[in-house]
């Protein structure tokens, strides 16, 4: 892949006549695929437009921006258009967010804290990275409710969330520790994706060329 890692070709992969329409086997199924990609990245600039209007309910042109801002981001297009779990955590992140805003409205609806959890199980489900929305939800809740609710209230409905995401989530980080000794997978990733790893150290020198690439 990406021609040795020395080459210039930016192509993974050729493309032959199998793939060309009208399309079967697994060209079809990767098709379908991609339009499943399609209609989570389109779900997730409407919930964004969604957040928008829960935050700023007197500025309906925030809500406009903040879609098109999501919708028109070159990097959030090329994702929705292709076929991986980044397109499903996006999702579930964006209703994560979507959902807090509601529960801070009306904070005693366990529902609500049911759903949230039910999201936040599929964000961490989808990719381990999403154990970093639980963490944002989950602090701007008890931010804004400790002195609401009330210690114990808060305890007892963020329980009705942590019940979903346990249900969700174990299975799969037991599953793992079974099959690879190893709750996250980690070694087998490494194992296979080996040449994205870093070998050299992660210096400032490191970070600006990050940050100021063309």
């Amino acid at each position: 892949p990406w021609a040795g890692r020395g080459g210039n070709d930016k192509n993974i992969a050729l493309h032959g006549s199998r793939e060309t329409f009208p399309y079967q086997g697994w060209a079809l199924a990767l098709r379908l695929a991609r339009l499943l990609s399609v209609a989570l990245g389109t779900a997730s600039v409407g919930f964004t437009i969604a957040i928008a209007r829960l935050a700023f309910p007197k500025h309906p042109w925030a809500a406009v921006a903040a879609g098109g801002f999501m919708a028109f981001c070159p990097q959030f297009l090329f994702m929705s258009g292709v076929v991986n779990n980044d397109n499903l955590l996006i999702l579930a992140a964006t209703v994560s967010v979507w959902q807090t805003l509601r529960i801070l409205r009306r904070p005693t609806q366990t529902r609500l804290w049911a759903g949230l959890g039910v999201w936040l199980g599929i964000a961490i489900l989808a990719k381990p990275h999403g154990a970093a929305v639980l963490g944002t939800c989950g602090i701007a809740l008890l931010w804004h409710l400790r002195a609401t609710l009330g210690w114990r209230p808060f305890a007892r409905r963020a329980l009705v969330s942590a019940l979903p995401i346990a249900g969700i989530t174990l299975w799969w980080f037991v599953r793992n520790q079974v099959v690879y000794g190893d709750p996250l997978g980690v070694g087998v990733y490494e194992s296979i994706y080996w040449m994205n790893l870093r070998t050299a150290p992660l210096d400032l020198d490191a970070i600006w060329a990050m940050v100021t690439v063309q």
